[in-house]
């Protein structure tokens, strides 16, 4: 038992022993961290996607895929693809602007294209871009051919000029894709996603004879020719049309033996001829362009046969014409050849503006 005294002195030793032990700098073995206890958060993670495609700076992730979410931070399969704008709090933890960007919506716009089967493309945690599915490996073939910054930011251009639909901008600035292309390398994994798709074929199974032979099947390279027969029917039907013009106002069976009664009942049936022939050729050479809807519906039963339809066609043409021509010196029959050439002439128009504006 220590007298008064010493347990005084022995307290007041205790005391300062304790607040300068308080008072010391920590150990360097102890590293500084600004987080308080609870401030890191776990990432939130949605239903597993097994649709689309996520490539991050090269490498291709493997499904399914997994969007999440902590702070501003958006995640794919734990890797960073964006980060949405924002600012810290006095905690230092990230919180999203949510005035300029809802994170909810942006992680649902991701989810949701991915789910369709599109492809999502990111170059860094600002620059990506989404693919519509089989269109990509155009844009991310020509990264990869690209030798130097300024062919990957053309290719980029040219191939991603809508810009990503996930919240985030529609238009990449030149200087953005520069930064974000300045480093880009294809990787392993994407050489073999692009080689899977079919774009990175050896050049020695590309044949010339396979173009040529494509070239002689392609039946829009007659299009051009048939456009400028067309016009050329046009201007010479309409000619005729407007320099013979039949007798009105008397009936239809009288007699009109007249040179000029005659010549345009000659000259009329033989444009008809001609002008339903060009309707044939030019309805069977768009239907196999593709593309083509025949609106009359018994041509177009017909068309699943090219053969049964020009039979069909020329039997049609060649009766009338023969009817016509029997009856030329009768009024109704002159009056008949006229209007038939007339409206045939307005279908030859149509299928010149229709091959000039799509095909030609």
């Amino acid at each position: 038992m220590l007298p008064p005294r010493k347990r005084v002195i022995a307290l007041v030793a205790w005391l300062l022993g304790s607040a300068v032990a308080s008072a010391q700098p920590p150990s360097l073995d102890q590293p500084l961290t600004t987080e308080s206890p609870g401030s890191r958060r776990e990432v939130v993670y949605g239903e597993p996607i097994d649709g689309g495609t996520v490539i991050v700076r090269g490498e291709v992730l493997s499904p399914p895929h997994k969007v999440g979410q902590r702070g501003r931070d958006v995640l794919i399969n734990d890797v960073v693809v964006a980060r949405l704008p924002g600012s810290r709090d006095e905690h230092g933890r990230d919180r999203p602007d949510r005035s300029r960007v809802s994170p909810n919506q942006f992680v649902a716009n991701i989810e949701t294209r991915l789910y369709n089967g599109d492809v999502l493309v990111c170059f860094d945690e600002r620059t990506r871009v989404f693919c519509y599915s089989g269109d990509d490996p155009y844009f991310l073939q020509a990264l990869a051919k690209a030798e130097n910054v300024e062919e990957r930011v053309l290719a980029a251009l040219d191939y991603a000029v809508g810009g990503y639909d996930d919240g985030g901008s529609a238009r990449i600035p030149t200087s953005q894709w520069r930064s974000a292309l300045a480093d880009f390398e294809p990787t392993e994994s994407l050489s073999q996603y692009l080689e899977d798709s079919g774009f990175l074929e050896e050049d020695e199974d590309y044949l010339p004879e396979d173009d040529e032979a494509y070239q002689r099947s392609d039946p829009t390279r007659w299009m051009y020719a048939l456009n400028v027969a067309g016009m050329l029917l046009v201007v010479v039907s309409a000619g005729k049309l407007l320099g013979n013009r039949p007798e009105s106002g008397i009936p239809w069976a009288q007699i009109v033996e007249s040179p000029e009664a005659i010549r345009l009942s000659r000259e009329a049936t033989m444009m008809i001829v001609l002008l339903s022939g060009f309707d044939l050729v030019a309805t069977l050479l768009t239907d196999s362009a593709g593309g083509f809807t025949e609106l009359n519906p018994m041509t177009g039963s017909l068309l699943k046969n090219p053969v049964m339809l020009a039979v069909f066609k020329l039997t049609a043409t060649c009766l009338g014409t023969g009817i016509l021509w029997h009856r030329r010196k009768y009024a109704g029959a002159q009056q008949a050849a006229w209007w038939m050439c007339f409206l045939l002439t307005l279908v030859t128009i149509r299928w010149v503006t229709i091959q000039s504006l799509f095909y030609v």
